[in-house]
């Protein structure tokens, strides 16, 4: 079991993170296994497959072999794959993927992380999950007592729903240690522009980015970076270059220009930028400019701000420059790996994560291969967006108007019915289920107002509010509904 405690699942393959991630892990005093078969597509691009870590597991042979020849991102995990996880391994950190989502919350029994490094506004993590399938918030709420958000910035859980929230870990993203041999080597002998802006002719959203920067700073010395699906008719697109070359242009660049304004996600080259020491122009309201959270020098609520920060440090204002290189050097603090693999252990202890990988005996697989298991809902409350209005000047005696998204306080479930339209809702099943937040006993007239359609016109419908069941029929259209009033005497004990 001590050496169960000491094993870590690391399901993401990326690159990057390789570099930085299982470094801190080892130094944690972790065992570490990384896939060995990796997706040949697109959204993989970034992927990497590296033995090297094997030499670090205590495994029995024959397991790793089962391990390493096992695909863990498309294909359903095996029975003896997910034994042997769970007979050697306490933690996995899993991708919001669907294989991750349907083995590994159904099947490892082991503390589970989800990584999350953001995403573009308004995209949230429950909202991606949901997509990918929609009972994987059930999933979540069935584990959630050895679920984690493993969140790379403490940003991301501010717009997702309690149940994710509640279960947040912030595990800070390191640059890769060898950058630091290229730290404050900037010169600025070039007096340019460094912006770095891909698949121009190929992503709307990028083309549009590049139009923004033709725009708004065209007319200034200007070097464009990044692959190029498409030739693009530009002199001043360089398309791809090689690592050796981009720090090069980092270390030669006047200034470097940074245009997203995303509060929850970030890319690495402004960082990359700072570490450096180019002077890096940016927006207030972009992840990085809120990470430091305070005002600095060169990061701007406008365009316009921007234009004039940049034409100054490309006709050499020094003090322009150094205020702007001074304020952004606590990126290099805040993506060290000293600083990352601080965090990383006091929020490992922090958030009970340590204890259970310490003491997993509690832990219960939640299916095994084959198996259809009910999974209880998730209560309203967990689920609610952060910023949705929540009504609650509605009382009971008005009632539940299924014509709005803003259900009263007091409703704590509803399921069973579609989008609302002007007259209400569609069911979409055969059930329709409210459940109240407290329960009531005594004697309650319950009204409803509904209609039917089609065969459905004057069918009989059963109602069960607790122990009570009653019939009632619905003889006219939604649109031009019937009211029927239930009486019934409801016990305490009754749900």
């Amino acid at each position: 079991m001590e050496k169960k405690s000491k094993r870590v699942l690391w399901l993401l393959n990326h690159v990057t993170l390789l570099k930085t991630e299982v470094p801190i892990l080892l130094a944690m005093g972790y065992e570490v296994f990384i896939p060995k078969i990796i997706p040949n597509d697109v959204g993989f691009r970034s992927g990497v497959v590296d033995f090297s870590y094997d030499k670090h597991l205590t495994i029995p042979d024959h397991v790793l072999k089962v391990l390493n020849e096992a695909d863990l991102y498309t294909q359903e995990w095996s029975d003896e794959v997910v034994g042997y996880m769970n007979q050697y391994f306490s933690a996995a950190f899993i991708m919001p993927v669907p294989i991750h989502l349907e083995s590994g919350l159904q099947r490892f029994t082991g503390a589970i992380l989800l990584r999350a490094f953001g995403f573009e506004s308004p995209k949230t993590y429950m909202g991606v999950l949901t997509y990918l399938h929609p009972d994987a918030m059930k999933w979540i709420y069935a584990v959630r007592d050895r679920f984690w958000f493993a969140s790379s910035y403490e940003q991301l859980q501010e717009v997702e729903p309690k149940l994710i929230a509640d279960r947040d870990v912030f595990l800070p993203i390191a640059l890769p240690a060898s950058f630091e041999l290229y730290k404050n080597t900037w010169s600025g002998t070039d007096k340019h522009i460094l912006f770095v802006c891909p698949n121009i002719e190929t992503d709307e959203y990028y083309k549009q980015v590049y139009d923004d920067f033709k725009r708004d700073f065209g007319d200034l010395p200007h070097v464009i970076i990044g692959s190029q699906k498409t030739p693009v008719n530009d002199p001043n697109v360089r398309g791809f270059v090689s690592d050796e070359q981009f720090i090069e242009l980092l270390q030669k660049s006047a200034a470097m220009y940074y245009h997203s304004h995303e509060p929850r996600h970030v890319h690495y080259t402004p960082i990359e930028g700072a570490e450096i020491g180019v002077p890096v122009v940016l927006y207030a309201d972009n992840l990085v400019a809120r990470m430091i959270g305070h005002p600095i020098a060169g990061a701007v609520e406008s365009t316009e701000r921007a234009r004039q920060l940049l034409v100054s440090i490309l006709e050499g204002d020094q003090h322009v420059i150094d205020s702007v290189r001074q304020d952004q050097r606590i990126l290099s603090k805040l993506f060290s790996e000293a600083y990352c693999l601080d965090v990383w252990k006091q929020n490992f202890a922090e958030s009970g994560l340590l204890d259970f990988m310490r003491n997993p005996a509690n832990s219960t697989l939640v299916v095994s291969s084959g198996g259809s298991p009910t999974y209880k809902r998730v209560p309203r409350r967990l689920l609610l967006d952060p910023l949705a209005f929540i009504d609650t000047q509605t009382t009971m005696e008005d009632g539940i108007d299924f014509r709005v998204n803003d259900l009263p306080a007091f409703v704590d479930h509803v399921d069973g019915l579609s989008l609302i339209e002007e007259w209400g809702a569609w069911s979409d099943g055969d059930i329709v289920e409210i459940e109240l937040v407290e329960p009531i006993s005594g004697r309650l007239d319950v009204e409803i107002t509904a209609g039917a359609y089609g065969k459905n016109i004057g069918a009989r419908v059963e109602v069960e509010i607790g122990e009570n069941h009653h019939w009632v029929a619905f003889n006219t259209a939604p649109w031009d509904p019937t009211r029927s009033i239930i009486q019934c005497y409801l016990n305490v004990r009754d749900p």
